[in-house]
């Protein structure tokens, strides 16, 4: 039976099949495993795995799908992008942004000069991190400055938050990576997203000038 759908239908296939019964509960049990990693200690990329191995050995996934319809250039390049943060503690890149960081951060003395400065610092790091890498790292550095000039810490949290979502190039982001691909690039090109994301720099710079008479009409600046 076929159900229309404006311009589409909508195939009504009736009942689940063995095969897509077992896709869901090996995918339920991994979501599961990755959920409860802190419980039993089994990293996630061993946790998924075991569900690939469930899949093969199923049989829900044959060996010519395996090798000739997986993306796996799309597989390697997210695999590269999210070991960056590993790789960046390695070279000590972190480091070497602290020792640029600090002469920086040391000379705005005003509330203003130092909220939007942590906004372009946490935009020219994320080149260099990933968005949770510079989200544990640049708080610990910034909450002390931010500190002694009485700008309250959940303040220049909520700063590198916002300045940390800002990005403008491909690699930077997974879930923008994932939107381009799923489109095969149809949807929108990389010229016209750097339009977007440039703007979006732009507001939350502005954004954040703009809170700082609220957060002091707040308490939360001195």
């Amino acid at each position: 039976m076929k159900i229309r759908a404006g311009e589409f239908q909508v195939d009504n296939s009736g009942p689940l099949s063995v095969a897509e019964w077992i896709a869901l509960v090996v995918l339920l049990a991994t979501l599961a495993g990755w959920l409860t990693v802190p419980l039993h200690g089994i990293g996630e990329t061993w946790i998924a795995l075991l569900g690939l191995l469930a899949f093969l050995s199923t049989g829900v996934l044959d060996k010519k799908t395996f090798k000739n319809d997986v993306d796996w250039a799309l597989i390697l390049f997210f695999g590269i992008v999210n070991s960056m943060a590993i790789v960046s503690r390695h070279l000590e890149v972190d480091r070497w942004l602290v020792e640029i960081i600090e002469p920086v951060l040391g000379s705005a003395t005003d509330p203003f000069t130092f909220l939007t400065t942590v906004v372009i610092i946490v935009f020219c790091a994320r080149f260099f991190l990933r968005k949770a890498a510079a989200a544990l790292i640049l708080p610990l550095l910034m909450m002390p400055y931010g500190q002694q000039i009485g700008i309250h810490p959940g303040v220049v949290l909520i700063t590198i938050l916002a300045a940390g979502e800002c990005f403008l190039l491909a690699y930077q982001d997974g879930p923008y990576q994932i939107a381009y691909s799923s489109t095969n690039g149809q949807a929108f090109t990389h010229t016209q997203a750097r339009k977007v994301l440039a703007c979006k720099f732009i507001a939350t710079l502005l954004g954040v000038a703009i809170s700082v008479p609220y957060w002091r009409m707040l308490g939360l600046i001195q």
